[in-house]
């Protein structure tokens, strides 16, 4: 049995939020996506990946900087994932 960890160095997304201290509502607004959405990704609370990816595409224009899925990690919603999708619904109203 191997004792081999892989790490991951990618940045978690309030890793982002501290070093540009942005504004979650002009993110918010320029990503075309609920506040909601960066304040649950700030959490560590699931969301789409279709919003996640908005979201990053922003950031990435406001700072110049390669904000993905792939460079940066992100809680997503799994697919078919009910209660995630309905807990995440019920906090946004």
């Amino acid at each position: 049995m191997s004792d081999h960890v892989t790490t991951d160095t990618r940045p978690f997304f309030m890793d982002i939020w501290r070093e540009h201290r942005f504004r979650v509502d002009i993110v918010a607004r320029g990503a075309g996506v609920p506040e909601e959405t960066v304040f649950a990704m700030l959490r560590w609370s699931a969301v789409a990946a279709q919003d996640a990816t908005k979201v990053l595409a922003e950031l990435s224009r406001l700072y110049q900087r390669e904000y993905t899925l792939k460079t940066v990690r992100v809680r997503l919603i799994e697919e078919g994932d009910v209660h995630v999708i309905c807990r995440i619904n019920t906090e946004q109203q």
